[in-house]
Order: structure tokens, then C-alpha cells, then sequence
């Protein structure tokens, strides 16, 4: 929302259940938020939270307070969202999770093509793998990947389906033996399992582990083995030549690439501007 007020602060403040985590999500001092909590309290002459060494919690005026608040900050910002879809023009800034090697590999080239056609806004890219809380991390939009669809309150949508593929450089390529195993290289989870490029291979040719599908992708263009990649990140390495598929009779499954953006009735207009642009992204270079 455009105003930053002391109602604003009190209903970070009974969202995140703490005075510090409030402060974090506004990016504001400890004691901001403090003082614009007590001016709140005083003007209502009534305390909004009960204080003590264990929990933060709302008072039974709190509770009637924020109830209030909420449905007229939620009002304020259905007025600033047709506002916005009436000028045509959105503005403000945009928080964008995305996973480290699909970050680096398409999505900061496609927030720079957003942020050409919409000079009024900023974009704050985090690239992580991990799970992200909506509840206590300032995120707009995160992009995930997965084959179904997240199981959560969020709302999400589909940016696109794209094949995994088992690829080499020619060279590797050209050398491989229908008959001898295939030096491979696998990829371990962040829960410690390993996902097996070719299962049933024998263990003799499973040499090389990694953590990063990025460093993934550089030993595989190193011609020392044959590893299994969503196609989005080799797109432009098979374009180019600089790898090619290996078959070997086996079917691959696909991956989808998600948006997630916080539950509600209606996401704010830069966060559908954002998303729309991130699916006519992903669809010019997705396979399926």
C-alpha cells in the first residue's frame, strides 16, 4: 500500500506475532515499529497486545481492532489495484524468488525485459532453493519447479511443461557404446537422496555426484559424462551444438515450472503484469 501508518504497523506486527519480525518484513528499526504500536494504543486508549517473555499476543481489543483494519486495508488496496488496471501504468517494487540455476540461466534476462517495458517499477531477484514462507519472507512472486502443482494456500499458475533430457557433448556423444555402461554423472537432493540420471545403469559408471545443476551442466559440457537436465537449462547449449541428446531407448519425464504468489481474491496488478510476462517467457522457451 502507498501510506505507511501506524495501522499499517500494527497489523504487520499481529500477522508476524512478533515486534523484530514486523520490523524485518518493513524494513524498518525494532523501535520504529514500537513507538508506532504505542501511539496506536494511546489513540485508541486501549492496549492492542499483551506483552511477555514467552509470546506476543492480541488483546480481546486487539483481536476487534485488527479484524477493522484489515478489512480496511484490504479495501485501500482494492482501490489502488483499479487505479492501476484504469492508468494502465504499474509502479513499485517487485520481490521475485527463483531457483539459483534457473535464475541465472533465463529468469533475470526475462525480469530485465520487464523492467524495459516498465520503467516505474524495481525488481529485487533472490535466487534460493529453498522452500519459501510467504507468511514470514517479503516475496512477491516465486518461481518453482515441480510436476504437480504445489499443495498450499497460494495462488499459482503454470508458466510452463518442459521435457528432462539426457545430454552429452557430440563427442561424448559419438563415443558412447550401445553395449558398455554410460559415464554419468548424478545429481544428490538437498534430503540427501540421489536422483539417478539412468537407473539401472551399474554403479561402476556412476562416478561423479553433484549438489548444483549448474555445476551440472559443466561437467557435462566438459565431455566427461552424460547427465539428465530439465531442457530450459541446455536450450541454448543444444542450439548451439554444444551438446545433443542421448536417447538410449528410455522415456524421460517432464518437469513444470510454477509461479506462486500470495492467496487472495485478487493479486496486485504489477504481480499479474509480472506473471503474464514470465509465462510468455518461459512458453519461447519451453518444449512441451
Amino acid at each position: 500500500m502507498a501510506r505507511f501508518s501506524d495501522v499499517d504497523v500494527f497489523l504487520a506486527v499481529a500477522s508476524a506475532g512478533s515486534f523484530r519480525q514486523a520490523a524485518h518484513r518493513l524494513e524498518v528499526t525494532k523501535s520504529t515499529v514500537s513507538r508506532a504500536v504505542a501511539r496506536l494504543e494511546a489513540h485508541l486508549g486501549a492496549p492492542l497486545f499483551v506483552r511477555d517473555q514467552r509470546a506476543l499476543r492480541l488483546t480481546e481489543a486487539g483481536l476487534e481492532y485488527r479484524a477493522f483494519a484489515a478489512a480496511a486495508a484490504a479495501a485501500l488496496d482494492e482501490g489502488e489495484r483499479a487505479v492501476e488496471a484504469s492508468s494502465g501504468t504499474i509502479r513499485g517494487t517487485l520481490r521475485v524468488s527463483a531457483p539459483r540455476a534457473l535464475g541465472e540461466v533465463c529468469v533475470a534476462e526475462m525480469l530485465g525485459a520487464f523492467l524495459d517495458r516498465h520503467p516505474q517499477v524495481s525488481v529485487e531477484l533472490a535466487l534460493s532453493d529453498d522452500l519459501v514462507r510467504f507468511s514470514t519472507e517479503n516475496v512477491d512472486v516465486a518461481i518453482r519447479a515441480g510436476r504437480e502443482l504445489p499443495d498450499s494456500d497460494l495462488s499459482a499458475r503454470r508458466l510452463a511443461r518442459c521435457r528432462i533430457v539426457a545430454v552429452a557433448t557430440p563427442e561424448r556423444a559419438a563415443a558412447l557404446d550401445g553395449s558398455s555402461p554410460i559415464p554419468l554423472v548424478d545429481f544428490s537432493m538437498p534430503d540427501g537422496t540421489v536422483r539417478e540420471a539412468f537407473p539401472g545403469e551399474p554403479r561402476a559408471s556412476r562416478r561423479f555426484r553433484v549438489n548444483d545443476y549448474l555445476a551440472m551442466r559443466r561437467v557435462i559440457l566438459s565431455g566427461r559424462a552424460v547427465g539428465v537436465l530439465s531442457e530450459l537449462l541446455v536450450a541454448r547449449d543444444l542450439r548451439a551444438g554444444r551438446l545433443v541428446r542421448v536417447e538410449r531407448g528410455r522415456t524421460l519425464p517432464t518437469a513444470s515450472y510454477w509461479a506462486l504468489y500470495g492467496p487472495g481474491r485478487r493479486a496486485p496488478a504489477k504481480v499479474r503484469a509480472l506473471v503474464d510476462h514470465l509465462a510468455l517467457g518461459f512458453a519461447s522457451q519451453a518444449t512441451e
